[in-house]
């Protein structure tokens, strides 16, 4: 069995991609937002930094077995997170600008949406160093997945 983990920035399609990836392997899924909760009372409760110290619990939990994980947006910008995901093939889902406004316009709930072409900056150079990256512009589910497929 495999252990890939999506990464990349809010609404790339990492939770819609890592579920067809999953379904396809025949192994389990973890969305390790869904696994976190209410990701808006979170981040009210706790601040930035102590979302993303529960961020890093929750991934601990799910890099112990195998399968796909779907990271949040932000989830690789700590090193110790990056640690964890060692031994695990990490594929960064993209899209363009556009079509992440499109998708940001069509969601709600993301506290951290309001500022998210500056994150997508200060990222790009994480993101980039994982190498295999694959867009999702088309979104065309069964298509993303085969194109990740290729880069495990």
């Amino acid at each position: 069995m495999l252990r890939v983990a999506l990464g990349g920035p809010m609404a790339s399609g990492k939770s819609t991609v890592g579920r067809a990836l999953s379904v396809r392997m025949g192994g389990p899924f973890v969305d390790l937002d869904a696994a976190l909760g209410n990701i808006p009372a979170l981040f009210a409760a706790h601040g930035e930094p102590g979302f993303r110290e529960l961020e890093t619990a929750a991934l601990a939990h799910a890099v112990c077995s195998n399968g796909v994980l779907a990271l949040g947006g932000g989830t690789l910008t700590r090193e110790v997170n990056r640690g964890l995901l060692a031994g695990w093939t990490v594929v960064i889902l993209t899209a363009s600008r556009e079509t992440l406004r499109a998708r940001l316009a069509a969601s709600s709930g993301r506290p951290l949406a309001d500022g998210w072409e500056q994150l997508l900056d200060e990222r790009a150079a994480i993101w980039a160093a994982y190498g295999p990256s694959v867009s999702t512009d088309s979104l065309d589910v069964e298509r993303v997945v085969d194109e990740v497929l290729l880069r495990c």
